[in-house]
């Protein structure tokens, strides 16, 4: 059982909506030719905010892509979390949001071939932005920026991404702010300072190249969690993939993959936001580089036992979503 002690605070819903403009990055040079025109966003979103947790909201998103003959728009719905860098209201906050998201023109071999990005109408809606308020009573101005990535995982071929990169201006508006008392440190489960984990996941990807095939992909990891507060902990570990996609283009490589790996996590009560950032230390592939990322959403099913869904990549290239189970000691 853990200890929870309260101390007062408020929270408020807050109306927001915002417009900007971007560019489609060209991050790898088969794609160069799809950035053409200037990208306009706009977006939408209700949320919950407090001074004592994160925020919570659902929100839509809108972005003329720029290429309305190879890409056309892109529209899309997603949850979301804001994480406050200090203890002010003004303070620049972190979102980060996940959902769904419809590109209307993919790539089709006959008809929309110069496409070679997005092989799925249905991909996921991924926003990573800074954010920083002005407020003024009841109203609020904000500036916003960051990156926005459209992918399946791998899902479907071809899948190298979109990758939008946005400033935005926006307007809020919240309603009264109400008193509550909350955790000053709320944590679901007790914890030592340092965890101790295994955890195994699953997921599959497509090539695409020549001929479009699937392939499975596992993780075994090994790693450590160094609870220093109960919103905040710091990850490492140790990766173990078996990819046999690999094979595609190599076939005299080994599908083994190992990398060692760190990351950070905010608890959000039973559910676990995370980033982890890692670098290959066995790879006969080579063509992924170095490095790997993840976007990780992990859910506490019991106090040792937690769910994990995620998405893994390689800058800004997808490889894989993954499903999977991890055990805490």
């Amino acid at each position: 059982m853990s200890i929870v002690t309260y101390a007062q605070g408020y929270s408020h819903y807050k109306i927001n909506g915002n417009i900007g403009g971007g560019i489609l990055l060209g991050h790898l040079q088969r794609i160069n030719h799809l950035p053409q025109k200037k990208v306009f966003l706009s977006d939408i979103s209700l949320g919950k905010y407090s001074n004592k947790s994160p925020g919570f909201g659902i929100g839509a998103n809108f972005i003329n892509s720029g290429n309305q003959s190879d890409i056309g728009n892109i529209g899309g719905i997603y949850a979301f979390t804001t994480l406050k860098l200090s203890e002010k209201d003004t303070t620049i906050k972190f979102k980060i949001g996940f959902g769904a998201a419809y590109v209307q023109k993919i790539f089709n071999p006959n008809s929309n071939n110069k496409n070679i990005a997005i092989g799925s109408h249905l991909n996921s809606n991924v926003i990573l932005h800074l954010q920083k308020d002005i407020l003024f009573n009841s109203h609020v101005l904000y500036l916003s920026g960051g990156l926005t990535h459209f992918s399946n995982g791998s899902g479907q071929a071809p899948n190298l991404g979109l990758n939008f990169l946005s400033l935005n201006l926006g307007y809020s508006i919240y309603k009264e702010k109400k008193a509550i008392s909350t955790p000053k440190e709320n944590s679901t489960v007790g914890r030592k300072k340092w965890t101790y984990g295994i955890g195994f996941k699953a997921g599959f990807r497509e090539t695409f190249q020549y001929k479009f095939k699937k392939y499975p992909i596992y993780t075994l990891n090994l790693y450590t969690v160094y609870n220093t507060r109960a919103k905040r902990n710091y990850i490492g570990g140790l990766d173990i993939t078996y990819n046999p996609s690999v094979w595609f283009n190599q076939p005299e490589s080994s599908p083994i993959q190992a990398g060692i790996f760190v990351g950070k996590e905010w608890v959000l009560n039973q559910l676990i936001l995370g980033i982890d950032v890692g670098g290959y230390i066995y790879d006969e592939f080579k063509e992924y580089g170095p490095s790997f990322q993840r976007l990780n959403i992990h859910y506490y099913i019991t106090s040792n036992l937690k769910s994990t869904f995620l998405l893994r990549t390689h800058l800004t290239v997808a490889q894989a979503f993954q499903l999977g189970i991890a055990y805490e000691f």
